[in-house]
């Protein structure tokens, strides 16, 4: 059985760890996407609500 090399070990776990960096980034963008949709909403229900208070006066 052929054992690894050194340098393909060390490339394997190079690649293992930007796999992990770039899994940790995407739920940070998912994460902030998710505030600034909520963030959103929260602004849209406030402008529905000030629409509602203009068309009931």
């Amino acid at each position: 059985m052929k054992t690894a090399s050194p340098k393909s070990l060390e490339l394997s776990q190079i690649m293992n760890t930007v796999r992990q960096i770039q899994s940790s980034w995407s739920e940070t963008e998912r994460e902030e996407r998710r505030r600034q949709g909520e963030a959103r909403r929260e602004q849209l229900a406030e402008m529905l609500g000030l629409l509602e208070l203009e068309a009931a006066a």
